[in-house]
């Protein structure tokens, strides 16, 4: 399974890179969504630690939001290699949500995103030469 896992991290990593190079994604989406990923996936983990200790767990608020602020891959990752959070069926339908949502989320990121970025850019240089 954990290959198939860091497969899969791979394969989007590699569909994000070739949507940044080939210009139909925004730049800052190849650093947020490692970055985002990894930080889940060692939540999630940590959560894992915690429950087999019974110690202070990490709310499933927490779990969620990060999942729909772009780490659901390393949520979903971390859910398959720790075998964690698989069966509760409330978070299994709301984690499935999450990913339903970022998936709709980079494909707007990559039809539009570069819109606003090439326009944001845009006004940047407009206000440049007002100011010379």
């Amino acid at each position: 399974m954990r290959v198939l896992s860091f497969t899969l991290f791979a394969a989007v990593m590699a569909a994000i890179v070739y949507a940044v190079v080939a210009r139909q994604m925004p730049a800052w989406v190849l650093f947020y969504f490692p970055t985002i990923n990894v930080l889940t996936f060692a939540i999630y983990s940590h959560d894992k630690s915690h429950a087999e200790r019974d110690l202070r767990r990490v709310s499933e608020r927490t779990l969620l939001t990060l999942g729909a602020a772009g780490g659901w891959l390393g949520g979903l990752i971390a859910r398959h290699m720790f075998r964690h959070k698989t069966r509760k069926q409330p978070f299994r339908n709301y984690f499935w949500a999450t990913v339903l949502v970022n998936l709709f989320i980079l494909l707007w990121l990559s039809e539009f995103g570069l819109v606003i970025e090439h326009h944001a850019y845009d006004l940047i240089m407009q206000a440049r030469s007002y100011t010379r």
